[in-house]
């Protein structure tokens, strides 16, 4: 029920208090995929506030074994493209070259991404890898 106060408030445009709701329950969840869950609201409550450090923070704290982790990196590499900061875009995109399920949309964006990255920088051969 806290959570549903969290996503709520936000909705209705009060982040600050469904920032507070979020990190309350964060300290207090165990279970890897209900943390991500979380660790994602925070994440892109940050990121819509325009604060990517602190998106950033957040979106990489969730657990690689979760749903939300391939969803996690494709906003942490648009966050990375906006700022134009191409390595640090590449170095996300490939924590999900060996990932699967392999037909995850957000893993295939990202991939896509990744391979026009690769050509960008004359990495014919990877890109062709990575397609």
């Amino acid at each position: 029920k806290k959570q549903g106060f969290g996503l709520t408030s936000g909705k209705l445009g009060r982040t600050a208090d469904s920032e507070k709701s979020y990190q309350t329950l964060l300290s207090r969840e165990t279970d890897p995929a209900k943390k991500a869950g979380l660790l994602f609201q925070l994440a892109q409550t940050k990121e819509g506030k325009g604060e990517s450090a602190e998106a950033i923070k957040y979106y990489n704290q969730i657990d690689s074994s979760t749903e939300l982790f391939p969803e996690a990196i494709y906003a942490l590499g648009n966050i990375y493209a906006k700022a134009a900061q191409t390595d640090n875009q590449i170095q996300v995109y490939e924590k999900l070259l060996n990932y699967s399920p392999k037909d995850n949309a957000y893993r295939c964006s990202s991939l896509s991404q990744l391979a026009e990255l690769y050509i960008s920088a004359g990495k014919v051969k990877q890109a062709f890898e990575v397609y």
